[in-house]
């Protein structure tokens, strides 16, 4: 019952970094989008120097990857469970 219930909260947890990881995806084009005043350069790589462009994309960047870091080591953990009940599986059947 409690490696059921370990498992299934693992699941929801990689699911949720999973969810987060897509909501805090933000393109250059976005970033653009969002941190240029109205009065910016003419050209993309101009606005993409802008501080608060840059600032957006580092936020971006760094969400992203602590999503991906939490992804993987919630994969290794349920895959850790899933092995350990199916050794307890062989052993019974032994």
């Amino acid at each position: 019952m409690t490696k059921g219930l370990a498992t299934a909260g693992l699941v929801l947890t990689l699911i949720g970094a999973a969810f987060g990881a897509y909501g805090t995806y933000l393109s250059r084009h976005d970033a653009i989008e969002v941190g240029v005043t109205r009065f910016a350069g003419q050209t993309e790589a101009q606005n993409l120097q802008l501080p608060a462009v840059r600032n957006l994309l580092r936020q971006s960047r760094f969400a992203q990857w602590g999503f991906i870091l939490i992804a993987i080591g919630t994969g290794l953990q349920l895959v850790c469970v899933c092995v350990d009940s199916l050794e307890l599986a062989i052993v019974d059947l032994s």
